[in-house]
């Protein structure tokens, strides 16, 4: 079989993440609506157990995943010219991951993000987006999208989410396997432009806040309605007995999945960190509880699991061999600080399959 070429469009970052013992820094956690906060204290100086920077954002940490996993991985974005774009030219470089459409830009800086790490380790984060945010079309014109097996669509910031559309249209006409992960400013900002655009699309990825930020717009368009009256049993997980909420909706769970398979994805992912994922397919609705591990960081753990399951899906797997090489990929990224260290390659994640006996952990229900 002949490798499958990758193109990956978001965005690329400088991540400075730095490590604070619990005791240094106050968490107060909100019971009414789920919310924590890490508190310190105004003119403090605290002490890190460490500060590291490496490379992130959503098209390396991608374009990473899929080289190791034996896809031949192309990046989509730009930087800035600066010493942190060389940065992440020469970490991408290094792990083989194509740079031909990684452009730069002067006088604005490469993107760059400042991860505060403490207590769970599910990190508060400041981005500043930069050259991310300057993707135009002419510069998705440029690329000959008939040379790509696979087209992700990763979440692109601010202006330059017009491109996505494009990119998705481009990918549509070349016959590649498509995949979207919006972010949810993103989704706030162009929801039209996200549904209208799901024609195009094989795979939706949303984490849970994702996709229950789209029930206002999908009833909207008149695209969601109680279809499924749902009896998943007493030992159910919990998103799927309590089902998407906002301020003023709840809808069941394979609602709105199947809400959003009608405007085109044949395949449609919503991940609900610790608690899981579900991936409709097909009519039927499969979950995979996650793997325990010892986590040190979050950030990039939905990365490694869309793209996972892209690469499974794309090389002929099941929905549930997908699923369970994602969420083992998806435990060994957080049980690392920053997001790529952990990503698995192709032999690694086929032997730890093999030894995990998640098949008997991943349950399916008929729509």
């Amino acid at each position: 079989m002949s490798v499958i070429r990758a193109l990956v469009a978001g965005s690329v970052t400088i991540d400075t993440i730095a490590v604070i013992a619990d005791q240094d820094i106050e968490r107060i956690t909100m019971h009414n609506d789920a919310a924590s906060f890490l508190l310190v204290e105004q003119g403090r100086k605290v002490q890190a157990e460490s500060i590291g920077t490496h490379v992130g954002g959503g098209a390396a940490n991608v374009g990473v995943s899929l080289q190791r996993q034996g896809l031949e991985a192309y990046v989509l974005g730009l930087t800035g010219s600066d010493h942190d774009a060389d940065k992440i030219r020469a970490r991408l470089q290094g792990e083989g991951v194509g740079l031909q459409h990684l452009g730069a830009v002067n006088k604005v800086a490469t993107g760059s993000a400042v991860h505060v790490s403490s207590h769970d380790h599910d990190a508060a984060i400041f981005v500043q987006r930069g050259a991310n945010t300057l993707l135009r079309p002419p510069h998705v014109d440029a690329v000959d999208f008939n040379t790509y097996d696979l087209v992700y669509a990763a979440s692109l910031s601010n202006e330059s989410a017009g491109c996505f559309p494009v990119i998705l249209e481009k990918a549509r006409s070349a016959s590649a396997f498509t995949v979207s992960n919006p972010g949810v400013r993103q989704i706030a900002a162009r929801p039209a432009e996200l549904l209208e655009s799901l024609h195009c699309v094989d795979l939706l990825a949303l984490n849970s806040l994702e996709a229950g930020a789209l029930i206002p717009h999908l009833l909207q368009r008149g695209g969601l309605r109680v279809q499924h009256v749902f009896e998943a049993g007493d030992d159910a997980p919990a998103l799927l007995v309590d089902g998407l909420r906002t301020d003023a909706f709840r809808t069941g769970l394979p609602d709105i999945m199947t809400g959003l398979s009608d405007l085109g994805p044949r395949h449609v992912l919503v991940t609900d960190g610790a608690a899981g994922a579900y991936l409709l397919t097909e009519e039927r609705l499969h979950y995979c509880p996650t793997i325990k591990a010892d986590v040190l960081g979050t950030a990039g753990a939905g990365d490694s699991f869309t793209s996972t399951v892209a690469a499974q899906l794309v090389g002929d797997a099941s929905p549930e061999q997908a699923l369970i090489a994602a969420s083992i990929n998806a435990a060994s990224v957080v049980s690392h600080i920053d997001t790529q260290s952990g990503l698995l390659r192709a032999d690694e994640l086929s032997e730890r399959a093999r030894a995990s006996k998640m098949q008997d952990i991943v349950r399916t229900w008929p729509l």
